[in-house]
């Protein structure tokens, strides 16, 4: 196979969702499982499940996630009932911890992982399309599966023929991700320092309390909505908040088009998508739930009048901060708010009417929500900071932060 073509199939390895009925033939099947088993391995630490009857896809389903793994989803990908064939893929423990240890869980992850790839390739090179899904509760899909206690459920693997076209997500570029390592030079005897510890974090941030802080650590991005329609007012408190962000020169570049009626709204919500893939089947309908929905705009005519073209970018930062403020004016009212980036720009200016000049930037969700999202993962303070110049940390490993 020339390195183009290989090259080929492992870019158009993306997650399908959506199938036609048409069953997957078992001799290509035979050569998908054939790939999958040749993958490197140190002991081949892998068990497949087929699940043929629609109770045992079901009783997988049940047990999926969103895709932001958001608690109390649970039942959320049932797209997958749909897909012809659908392989539950667990790694063996007792194979991947006898030869290695304790270490060997983590390496049988890593190579289950390259199995799932060798069977992805294979489909793409047989005409097939997978999708791929580990955003599961772990316990309730073993119970769902009926797995032992030494099989672990990694993914969910679809497998199908589709006529649905996704844009593929963007890749770094090679120098982006890639660098040559030089180890820095010893520093001269006596010039060292210690670094001081970070700022102690507080245990429960934002728990109890109002104001501005507890706003900023309470936030959450919430995609359920119980749509029970705002007070009067809020509407015009949540905009006020927003036009008092700072701007460069005082430009204010932001518009807000609030979508009330039926028809304008799901004109722009049949302009969004979720993740990275734009098309029909993966729009974000749950913002329809929403009370208020805003669309917002960024006016760069107003910054570049004053600082010139080469300078409007930071219209996008000024409309930025204003969402910001609504957002946590939002939280700090007790309501639900989410920001979103994923729909088609052109699209939607088209469906707004927007003129030259005027760019749709974001969709702001707010409502009373019907679902309390955990908190997300935030890196610690030592692997985002740094002192005076990039890469000399400001804050050392003994600061005691996680």
């Amino acid at each position: 196979m020339e390195s183009e073509q290989l090259q080929r199939l492992m870019t158009d390895v993306v997650n399908v969702r959506r199938w036609r009925p048409d069953p997957v033939a078992e001799g290509d099947l035979a050569q998908l499982l054939v790939a999958f088993g040749a993958a490197p391995s140190t002991g081949q630490p892998w068990e497949l499940l087929r699940l043929e009857s629609s109770s045992a896809k079901q009783a997988a389903v049940s047990a999926t996630l969103e895709p932001l793994m958001t608690p109390g989803t649970e039942a959320a990908q049932g797209w997958l009932a749909e897909a012809p064939v659908v392989l539950a893929v667990c790694a063996e423990i007792r194979r991947a911890t006898a030869r290695l240890g304790q270490a060997g869980r983590l390496i049988a992850l890593q190579e289950v992982g390259a199995a799932i790839q060798n069977l992805r390739l294979m489909a793409n090179n047989l005409g097939l399309r997978t999708g791929v899904v580990r955003e599961f509760v772990p316990d309730r899909m073993r119970e769902a599966l009926g797995l032992e206690w030494f099989l672990e459920p990694v993914a969910l693997v679809a497998i199908g023929c589709s006529d649905v076209y996704l844009e593929y997500p963007p890749r770094y570029s090679v120098a982006e991700f890639s660098r040559v390592h030089e180890p820095p030079p010893p520093a001269p005897s006596g010039t060292e320092r210690p670094l001081p510890a970070a700022p102690a974090a507080p245990s429960t941030p934002g728990e109890g309390g109002s104001g501005v802080r507890s706003a900023i650590y309470r936030r959450r991005s919430v995609r359920r909505y119980s749509g029970e329609p705002l007070a009067p007012g809020v509407r015009e408190r949540l905009l006020e908040a927003a036009i008092h962000a700072p701007s460069a020169g005082n430009m204010q570049p932001w518009e807000f088009m609030v979508l009330e009626g039926r028809e304008a709204r799901e004109a722009a919500v049949a302009a969004t998508y979720s993740g990275y893939f734009a098309g029909p089947d993966n729009r974000q309908s749950w913002l329809l739930e929403a009370p208020l929905l805003i669309a917002v705009g960024v006016n760069r005519r107003r910054t570049a009048g004053r600082y010139g073209d080469a300078n409007a970018r930071w219209s996008v930062l000024d409309v930025a901060a204003a969402i910001q403020n609504l957002i946590l004016t939002a939280t700090e009212m007790g309501l639900g708010s989410c920001w979103i980036g994923g729909f088609k720009e052109a699209e939607m200016a088209r469906t707004l009417g927007v003129p030259d000049g005027v760019q749709v930037v974001s969709l702001v969700a707010v409502g009373a929500a019907a679902h309390a999202p955990a908190q997300r993962y935030r890196m610690p303070l030592e692997l985002v900071t740094h002192r005076d110049r990039w890469g000399v940390p400001l804050y050392g490993p003994e600061s005691g932060r996680d």
